[in-house]
């Protein structure tokens, strides 16, 4: 005789059980496959010299040194890269790096010195890590700004940031979490989770449907949360909308925030959340939606943002 359906799985708890495995069996696959970067070679941008630097403590890092040696340009830009990237990738005439250099001259305007950091494919500047204190973000302020700078005389010019995707995600954790170290902010197109990764893959799922993203970037966002920040704890303290709610508009950076409504991971209702909760807070935000996908980037508006010396300066 065959078994009682009461000593079995509910069936909707087992198609839950299932996706679940499904969807982890996903993102171990999505995960490994290789993006390309390390066969990606960039196309140099005319007149524009590079020099790279590999360190090795506290943690191994890299960055690259770039400048227009005729530039009367005083400021100093930190650039932090996209999953998968490398720090030679703002060096590049093919990318929206080469665009944001015609738009500068297109405007005749002398480009700053630009730092692009990195420490690897996929990395957070989250303040936690098991084995390093202070994580990846004590890394940054005590040992990766001390090291450029001790190159670099930035004291006529201003401090810069600027990231995309993963970097755009990353410089609104150092833009919010180190208060009066950058004069500027600019988060291009990053992923931000409305939900918690905590909060179980059924809800992640959900929230993927309200926010536009597509079901492979919900499962690659929710696998990245559980590698970076483990607890509920560790999440609350590195969450960019969490932290925007306690923007600081006097010690705070001005803040550029880009990204499409047609972006496949999910940014733009996050974005509207972050921009309204730092104008709440008295600071100085440009908020720019466009109508593209990942990284549909408005250059003029991009471009005079990093522009500090031109006009009203912060």
């Amino acid at each position: 005789m065959a078994p009682k359906l009461a000593g079995l799985m509910p069936r909707r708890t087992l198609l839950a059980a299932t996706a679940a495995v499904v969807a982890l069996g996903l993102v171990v696959v999505l995960l490994s496959r290789r993006d390309g970067g390390d066969e990606y070679v960039p196309t140099p941008i005319p007149g524009v010299e590079m020099t790279c630097f590999q360190e090795t403590a506290p943690v191994p890092w890299s960055y690259c040194i770039n400048r227009l040696p005729d530039s009367a340009n005083q400021d100093l830009l930190y650039y932090l890269h996209a999953r998968n990237g490398n720090p030679t990738w703002w060096n590049d005439r093919t990318y929206h790096t080469g665009r944001l250099y015609e738009t500068w001259r297109a405007n005749r305007q002398d480009p700053p010195t630009v730092v692009a950091v990195s420490f690897g494919k996929l990395w957070m500047l989250s303040d936690y890590d098991p084995e390093l204190d202070g994580g990846l973000f004590k890394v940054f302020t005590d040992t990766v700004i001390p090291t450029v700078e001790a190159q670099i005389d930035i004291r006529q010019g201003q401090r810069l940031l600027a990231g995309i995707s993963m970097g755009g995600f990353n410089t609104l954790l150092l833009a919010l979490k180190s208060d009066g170290v950058f004069s500027r902010a600019a988060a291009i197109c990053s992923p931000l989770p409305t939900v918690s990764n905590h909060d179980g893959l059924m809800a992640i799922l959900g929230a993927a449907r309200e926010t536009g993203t597509s079901t492979k970037r919900a499962l690659m966002l929710w696998a990245f949360g559980r590698r970076f920040y483990p607890t509920r704890q560790v999440w609350a303290a590195n969450d960019p909308l969490s932290l925007s709610r306690g923007f600081s508009a006097e010690a705070g950076p001005a803040l550029y925030l880009t990204c499409g409504r047609a972006d496949d991971w999910g940014c733009f209702l996050g974005s509207e959340q972050l921009a309204a909760n730092i104008e709440q807070a008295g600071g100085d935000i440009q908020w720019v939606p466009r109508d593209g996908g990942h990284c549909d980037i408005d250059y003029t508006s991009l471009g005079a943002f990093l522009q500090p010396s031109v006009g009203d300066s912060t």
